[in-house]
């Protein structure tokens, strides 16, 4: 097995992807394919990127051979290997040589970035083939799509035709239902089609009348962001007015004028045009635009990054402004970067599976001392898989580990807050598991005088109160929580000094959004709270109501917390929407046997009403319908939660689903067998707000059901088609890990299959981690060994030996971790 593990590392030392790059520099258009084909889909795409720009005589070449060796099922997304300003260099190049049907194949997955394809065709005449590509734009990407019907329209015009059929489709695809955060990319849509009109409209045209006039009436709400878009138009505006065309500064004004925000740059702007037309001092110079203060990263910084997605998505961005800007060396420094494997180290989850390694053969101190060093080293963030090793703690080694840790002022190292809290949140919780209650009062102590000083920033000051003020009530043997969760808690218990107290801790405009629900008459559903949000953000008000429904909740006042709930608008603040309070109602209403048929008809009333949009109802239906379907009167049309989702026919499986969870509670295994199968019918396009996580988990929730295992193959075969590659690396490590404890030959029927890259890396890693947490399968090993191709898989799988030699014991253990890179062996 040493042996095995050294031809490994070795064989992968220098990666296919660099020496394919290297041979491309001196390629002929006949050599591409035959250097193409051994390459995995992503790394073609990025050489095909980086070789079009580089050398445009092989633009097209490299372009098709991406296409020739791409599988029809699997999977491919370009948007997560290539941002916009990279694509349109692209395109400017030599795109002309492709066809639509190609263009279109090859941005996959992101056929936004086809915008720069369709204004170049727009530009040379190619009038149908601007429309083909328009086609294929989803009616989600509202700016690009509707900016795409503005050039045509532009271009319809100059040949002296009618473009009124075009700008019409321009608006109503800016405008179109649903509205997405509040309007705002629709106010940015209608931004960039008014920016199109004044290339070749007069400000009377209907059609900008028309468009100006529904800006003005976004102003008249409310979205994160609106102000800013708002001004933007109004640049926009300012910027064509003229003495030929005066009425742009008058649509400028009335756009700045029901802006509650305005800016200073848009004023600028506004001024500059009034000076135009003699209607101020000034010289009518156009303000030019903020200077950017955007730098690159580094391309050490670059060749850091681990992933070919995410170093390719910053390197040919680097690369292709380099070429913009004439330094071909850069450009080409960049591009070798974005097809070069990072050497990594060893990444958090090697070191937390080593530590558990080391834990399991009896070298406790030396776990200890790892986890420090790897919590120290966590500058940045700290890994859940460390998270679960500190969890993991008995009561003294968390006491241990607490003072060592207080001792060597590593409790606030990392910059994050969340995480930050969620190392604090697992340490805290190790220590109180010491049971020693003097220990746990020294700790609270000192994470209470840490809260004060000049290096650490406000949100770490908060985390390291609320830490200390959990402590104290583990303590005094009372619920903890932070900040707004005891706000909420004082409210609803009705204690006034302490909801005073507590309030004047929150921010100025968080107070003001807490205001806005807490005074008597608004602790019930209020109507005029959005008109009191009017002037600041009015999700932070629905975020407040959230806080205090779940207090009602743990007051066990669930109808005060329904009646919340009920009350609540769209909050797209992550887990603080109506969704997700549903969902946890439904959670506490089952662990109480405290349902009514009332009480589930209010829930599902919620998931199926204006303020839960189709991205946020997948997971509460899942949550709600399955528990409270045995408890309504009559039953559930489920038509009008498929309805929200409208075209995305796939994602309506999860209603499907949600159903065949409620039928197998309820005892009907073969009607949930048969919901599963409609829910996999369903699958008929790639997915858009769930995927194939939701179906294998609804497995999971489901054991008994006939033909299970060929349900759940079919499952994970749809990680073949239309997913994102972070949903399905993430997805596919938690289904694994689930699988791995169920039906162990079922996963390892999976690994040795040929998936998408992200998901086959997700497989072998999940594989690894399964030996090195003391699976006994050296078969399994030495294959993954033997098939590595990359330098981070024959290193994780490496890893994994090392873990199995000092669990066994091993005389060479040593070695393998030396081989690993894993310290702690001596």
């Amino acid at each position: 097995m040493l042996e095995t593990v050294r031809e490994a590392i070795a064989r992968t030392r220098e990666s296919l992807m660099e020496r394919t790059w290297a041979r491309l520099q001196t390629a002929s258009p006949g050599d591409v394919a035959r250097l193409f084909e051994p390459l995995a889909d992503g790394e073609r795409f990025v050489a095909a990127i980086g070789i079009g720009i580089l050398r445009p005589e092989l633009h097209a070449a490299t372009a098709r051979a991406f296409l020739a060796g791409r599988a029809a099922e699997r999977p491919f997304v370009s948007s997560d290997f290539v941002q916009s300003s990279t694509a349109k260099q692209w395109i400017d190049v030599g795109a002309d040589a492709l066809t639509v049907d190609e263009l279109t194949r090859f941005f996959e997955g992101a056929p936004w970035l086809l915008g720069p394809a369709i204004e170049r065709h727009v530009a040379t005449g190619r009038i149908d083939d601007a429309r083909a590509l328009h086609r294929t734009i989803s009616p989600h990407d509202k700016a690009v799509r509707a900016t795409a019907s503005a050039h045509i329209a532009r271009a319809v015009a100059a040949q002296g035709d009618d473009p009124i059929r075009d700008l019409v489709a321009a608006h109503d695809e800016a405008t179109q239902a649903p509205f997405i955060q509040g309007g705002f990319e629709e106010a940015e849509a209608l931004t960039e089609v008014l920016k199109v009109m004044t290339q070749f409209l007069p400000p009377t045209h209907p059609e900008v009348v028309r468009a100006v006039a529904r800006l003005v009436a976004f102003g008249n709400g409310w979205a994160k962001g609106m102000d800013w878009m708002l001004a933007r138009a109004a640049e926009v505006c300012a910027d064509a007015a003229g003495p030929v065309a005066p009425g742009w500064l008058e649509h400028a004004r009335k756009i700045a004028r029901n802006n509650c925000g305005i800016d200073e740059q848009a004023g600028a702007h506004i001024a500059a045009a009034e000076a135009r037309l003699s209607l101020g001092p000034g010289d009518g110079a156009i303000p030019p635009p903020p200077a950017s203060t955007f730098q690159h990263d580094s391309l050490e910084q670059l060749a850091a990054r681990e992933s070919l997605e995410h170093r390719a998505w910053g390197a040919l961005w680097r690369g292709s402004d380099a070429m913009r800007a004439g330094d071909r060396a850069d450009a080409e420094a960049a591009f070798r970067v974005a097809l070069t494997p990072a050497r990594r180290g060893l990444r958090p989850e090697d070191m937390a599976l080593w530590i558990a390694a080391l834990r399991a053969a009896g070298a406790l101190a030396a776990a200890e001392q790892l986890l420090i060093d790897a919590l120290a080293a966590a500058s940045y963030d700290i890994d859940e898989a460390l998270l679960e090793q500190i969890e993991a703690l008995p009561g003294d080694a968390a006491a241990r580990l607490w003072t060592r840790m207080h001792e060597a002022g590593l409790l606030w190292l990392p910059s994050r807050a969340s995480r930050a809290r969620l190392a604090v949140d697992a340490i805290v919780a190790a220590v109180a598991r010491a049971n020693d209650p003097a220990l746990v009062r020294k700790a609270s102590d000192e994470l209470r005088a840490m809260t004060f000083g000049d290096r650490y920033d406000d949100q770490l000051k908060r985390g390291r109160r609320d830490a200390a003020l959990d402590l104290l009530a583990t303590v005094k043997g009372e619920p903890g929580g932070d900040l707004p969760t005891r706000l909420a808690r004082a409210l609803v218990r009705g204690r006034k000094a302490e909801t005073k107290r507590l309030s004047a801790e929150l921010s100025p405009e968080s107070r003001r959004a807490f205001a806005a629900i807490s005074s008597p008459q608004r602790t019930r559903p209020s109507h005029g709270v959005d008109v009191a949000a009017r002037t600041y953000n009015g999700e932070d008000v629905e975020v407040w109501r959230h806080r205090v429904a779940l207090a009602h909740l743990a007051e066990g006042e669930v109808d005060a917390a329904i009646d919340l709930c009920r009350a609540m608008g769209d909050c797209r603040v992550t887990s603080h929407g109506p969704g997700p309070l549903a969902a946890a109602i439904a959670l506490h209403l089952d662990a109480a046997h405290a349902w009514s048929s009332r009480r589930a008809t209010q829930l599902l009333d919620v998931l199926a009403g204006v303020s839960v949009i189709p991205q946020d109802l997948p997971d509460p239906l899942l949550t709600v319908l399955p528990r409270c379907w045995q408890h309504l009167e009559r039953p559930r049309n489920l038509a009008p939660y498929r309805d929200k989702f409208g075209r995305f026919v796939s994602d309506a499986a999860c209603v499907d689903l949600a159903l065949a969870q409620a039928l197998e509670r309820a005892g009907d295994r073969q009607g949930a067998a048969r919901e599963f199968t409609q829910a996999l019918a369903r699958v008929v396009a790639p997915f858009v707000y769930i995927g194939p996580r939701v179906f294998l988990e609804t497995l999971r929730a489901c054991p008994q059901l006939p033909g299970w295992t060929e349900l759940w193959r079919r499952s994970f075969a749809l990680y073949r088609t239309g997913v994102h590659a972070a949903d399905a690396a993430h997805g596919v490590r938690r289904q694994a890990r689930a699988l791995i404890a169920a039906e162990r030959p079922l996963f390892h029927e999976s690994v040795r299959e040929r998936w998408p890259d992200v998901v086959q890396s997700a497989l072998r890693e999940s594989a690894c981690e399964l030996i090195a947490r003391g699976a006994d399968d050296e078969d399994a090993l030495r294959w993954l060994l033997s098939t590595a191709t990359r330098v981070d898989e024959a290193q994780t799988a490496a890893v994994a030996a090392a873990c199995v030699a000092v669990r066994r014991d091993h005389p060479e253990a040593r070695e393998f971790a030396a081989l690993a890179g894993l310290p702690g062996l001596v």
